[in-house]
């Protein structure tokens, strides 16, 4: 014990001289490298810790960067084994920049600064701790800390929360949550604050750092018997968010063509529920699945990740190859307008003489005619020269598009074989365990007390259990080929769609363009043909 209090003492002398130093800070500062590098040299000076200045990031278990005056949180890259990050006191007003690197990250204080929203915790799946006392934070709703399964600790004391509404509901839903501060917010002024707050997130064990008896809690449960309306709305409320979440994330992978993979492990089960009842009976089955389904589903979330953002790549090629061509039909049209307007002011004003003076010679008209020849031909060469232009977009568009796809097949390829190494482990393992539990229920001198009535139904029959097992991964591998092959399709149709709608759209186009240019050619000829003949008859 005396150690640990040595320890403290020296924590706090240390914090207590980097405070004294940095009181003076004005300007607003940057968490960088040499920010980082600084708190390291000096956690080493005073703990006289020698040779371990220059020591890698990703070595880093704690950091603490309090009263720095640090207005942004950035920077953060390369910690990889961080456990301890310290930003209190600082002027953050929004939480960001806590990326992937932070993963391992468990305690996280961001007290005494001026946050208003809780977000930006998206990544920080393994964070137990959670400081954002003396805040401006009004309400704590989902998805804020959606990431944050193993909340074990958050105190949102001293902050702007007036109603229970905008922080219990969504607290409730934390199954670790043991511990809450929500001392100094309005709602602690209610006289009945204490009594709500452990009736309805009665998974806590201190509230305010105040130890909860057991026989509180039951009072208080007791006591708002049958005043759960509220919160059965908010959690009404929080499920049907949750089931947009849902149906969001799997637009996003049928917009990517891979809603063949979600819920995959899931679809298996139900499909071959009859041959699953049957191997569930082999002991260590229940094990063997549950590693099996984890190491699939990872393989198939890096996977969806992977395939979206090659997607979206692949949706920016499109996009921007459309917003080229159509720049290019643009300024085709506006040069062809340009064209059209200073011949018409040409005709407009040759007409106007031809009107006014009844001696002036017909060929001031009559010379207006090879002008609408050159026109209408000018015209036309453009729109040719268009095409042609367009063509050869198509021939680089369609070389990107398939490129991109390719990578795409192939990811799903690779995919896929890795799927069928993990089923073939998977339904190795239980081949074995089948064969050593077959062995023993034959074995002479066998005592059938070692196995369930289930066990012996399903071994008596030893064909059809390994008929169940060699089926079952059969159509597992059958249906993780269908997956493949239907994202295969869906690209290759995909891609051959566009481009022959595309091809089909433009040709479309140019013939229309084409015909109006004649046709708007041959009207200009029969105005001056009109007129000539009206003036001589």
């Amino acid at each position: 014990m005396k150690n640990d209090d040595k320890e403290i003492s020296e924590e706090v002398i240390f914090f207590q001289s980097i405070i004294k130093r940095k009181a003076d800070t004005v300007d607003p500062n940057v968490i960088d490298d040499d920010l980082i590098r600084k708190y390291i040299k000096e956690w080493n000076a005073e703990r006289k810790i020698y040779g371990m200045d220059d020591m890698p990031f990703s070595d880093l278990l704690e950091l603490r960067l309090s009263f720095q005056n640090i207005l942004k949180i950035q920077n953060l890259r390369g910690l990889a084994s961080l456990k301890k990050l310290c930003l209190d006191n600082n002027i953050i007003t929004k939480i960001e920049g806590l990326t992937e690197d932070l993963v391992n990250l468990e305690w996280l204080d961001l007290s005494f600064n001026n946050i208003k929203v809780v977000e930006g915790l998206e990544e920080l799946v393994n964070l137990t701790d959670l400081s954002l006392f003396h805040n401006q934070i009004s309400e704590v709703r989902a998805p804020s800390l959606d990431s944050c399964k193993k909340l074990n600790v958050i105190s949102l004391g001293d902050n702007m929360i007036t109603s229970y509404e905008a922080v219990i509901p969504y607290l409730r839903t934390f199954p670790n949550l043991q511990v809450l501060k929500l001392e100094g917010n309005k709602i602690c002024e209610d006289s009945g604050y204490k009594s709500y707050v452990i009736a309805f997130i009665s998974q806590l064990k201190y509230l305010d750092y105040v130890l909860l008896e057991p026989q509180e809690i039951q009072r208080a449960k007791e006591d708002h018997r049958g005043e759960d309306l509220g919160v059965k709305d908010a959690q009404a409320q929080q499920e049907e968010l949750e089931r947009e979440l849902i149906e969001k994330a799997k637009k996003e992978l049928d917009d990517a063509f891979i809603g063949g993979t979600h819920k995959f492990l899931e679809h298996l089960k139900e499909e071959f529920e009859d041959e699953e009842k049957k191997i569930c009976v082999l002991p260590e089955q229940d094990n063997q699945y549950a590693e099996f389904a984890e190491k699939v589903n990872a393989r198939i979330q890096d996977f969806q990740k992977t395939i979206i953002e090659k997607n979206e790549t692949r949706l920016q090629i499109i996009d921007k190859f459309k917003r080229s061509v159509q720049k290019a039909e643009d300024e085709v049209e506006n040069e062809a307008i340009k064209l059209i307007g200073n011949y018409e002011k040409e005709e407009k004003q040759s007409m106007r003489i031809f009107e006014q003076d009844v001696e002036t010679d017909e060929d001031l008209l009559r010379d207006l005619i090879p002008k609408i020849d050159d026109l209408e031909d000018v015209l036309i060469e453009k729109e040719l020269s268009l095409v042609e232009r367009l063509n050869e977009a198509i021939e680089r568009f369609d070389k990107k598009m398939k490129d991109i796809v390719s990578e795409i097949k192939e990811d799903t390829k690779n995919f896929s074989e890795a799927i069928i190494g993990l089923m073939d482990l998977y339904f190795g393992e239980l081949q074995k365990i089948k064969d050593e539990q077959i062995k023993l229920f034959y074995a002479e001198n066998v005592n059938m007390d070692n196995f369930t009535p289930e066990q012996k139904e399903v071994y008596q029959d030893r064909e059809g259990l390994l008929s169940a097992l060699t089926n079952l991964q059969d159509d597992y591998k059958e249906q993780i080929g269908t997956v493949e092959d239907e994202i295969t399709k869906a690209y290759d149709g995909e891609m051959e769609k566009f481009i022959e709608e595309f091809k089909y759209e433009k040709h479309e186009r140019n013939r229309t363009r084409i015909r109006e240019i004649m046709e708007l050619a041959q009207e200009k000829r029969e105005v001056i043909e009109k007129t000539l003949s009206e003036d001589i008859s």
